[in-house]
């Protein structure tokens, strides 16, 4: 979980006056890409259609060095996936230099995800004018207007409103502008101008990940760890849908051990709110075994999490392995030796080399208990 919560805390680019919604795009020329294929261009002549929403590009600002960047690019290579019948493309850019980007795309390339370096820092300065501290996303139509600007996090729900003509292009523009505001205030070490700042984004889009990671990042300078959990419980409650604010919270409980016994009901609410998303449900079933091992409320407040993950429709190598684990900690070896076999099977290369290690350790441990009943 910590690093997760990294990620909240290194999301926030700085910035003194970047492009937002509702302006003309800056081209992506003069790029060296490291994936093969045609490059990507924001030029209005190569379209025409009736669509109002064809033919999006989505431009991605990254730095290898940003926590969890990796994943965050492959959910976007996923959406381009989704939406390919809607010509959606994807381009992510590094002002890093290539062998850098070479070094990272070594490790798996993306489908449709174009990569490219940007040696000289131009787009990231045109877009951002500053530097590259979190990834930022970019939705391009047609005509190279911006029509959003934000957190990648963000990227599947707006662009299903798109898909589906939900979208408010006003709204948008004016969420765009105040994010502007708010980053030069965190960058600036403005707390209470985050915090305002923040208010007016959410009360325009209260699932703006942007919005509530700066309300992260400023919460931390709040007096003691009890004020800051009360602070973050009441934007939990305003936004009962952000998972960002679940996981904070979680951390808080974690620092301070007067606020152990609140991380339990948390936890059970997160399962009863996202029971359906069994990827995410694994990653808390092992965090919470992990970062509270000896707690008893941990462990039962971690078994609300095994009914929806034995339903899962398509169980990972990483949901075997939470539950293999929490199996092994009520004393189930058995059944901890079968999930954690299922765990190996699922698994990719880079990550079977540790699941064969809990693997060894769960089946000694059954090996040592069955020797002792004899």
């Amino acid at each position: 979980m910590k690093k997760r919560l990294l990620i909240l805390f290194a999301a926030l680019p700085c910035a003194a006056m970047a492009l937002v919604s509702g302006e003309k795009a800056s081209a992506t020329v003069g790029l060296d890409y490291v994936t093969k294929g045609d490059p990507l261009y924001l030029d209005q002549n190569s379209f025409s259609s009736r669509e109002p929403f064809a033919h999006l590009r989505v431009v991605t600002l990254f730095g290898t060095y940003i926590p969890n960047v990796r994943e965050t690019l492959t959910a976007i290579d996923r959406l381009a996936g989704q939406y390919a019948d809607h010509d959606l493309q994807a381009l992510a850019v590094s002002p890093q230099p290539k062998k850098a980007i070479e070094d990272f795309m070594s490790d798996g390339g993306f489908k449709y995800l174009k990569v490219a370096c940007d040696k000289d820092g131009r787009l990231a300065n045109t877009y951002l004018d500053g530097a590259l501290v979190g990834v930022r996303s970019y939705i391009v139509d047609a005509s190279q207007i911006i029509l959003w600007d934000g957190d990648p996090d963000d990227l599947p729900r707006v662009l299903d409103s798109m898909y589906s003509n939900r979208f408010n292009a006003s709204n948008s523009r004016a969420v765009s502008a105040w994010q502007q505001e708010m980053t030069i205030a965190a960058a600036s070490g403005q707390n209470p101008e985050v915090f305002a700042a923040a208010d007016r984004i959410l009360k325009i889009d209260p699932q703006n990940s942007l919005a509530l990671k700066s309300y992260l990042y400023a919460a931390q300078y709040l007096s003691t760890p009890a004020d800051t959990f009360k602070y973050l419980e009441e934007l939990k409650n305003a936004n009962p849908d952000s998972r960002i604010l679940y996981w904070a919270m979680l951390s808080q409980c974690q620092n301070d051990p007067e606020l152990r016994e609140a991380a339990w009901p948390l936890i059970e609410e997160f399962g009863r709110r996202f029971s359906w998303d069994a990827d995410e449900l694994g990653r808390l079933l092992w965090g919470t075994l992990n970062i509270f091992p000896l707690e008893a409320g941990a462990l039962k407040a971690a078994g609300t999490l095994i009914r929806p993950l034995e339903c899962a429709e398509k169980p990972t190598a990483d949901i075997m392995a939470a539950q293999a684990l929490y199996a092994s900690r009520i004393g189930r070896l058995r059944e901890a030796v079968a999930l954690q076999k299922k765990a190996v099977e699922l698994s990719d290369e880079d990550g079977r080399p540790t699941m064969l290690r809990f693997l060894d350790y769960y089946t000694a441990g059954l090996e040592a208990s069955e020797g002792k009943a004899e």
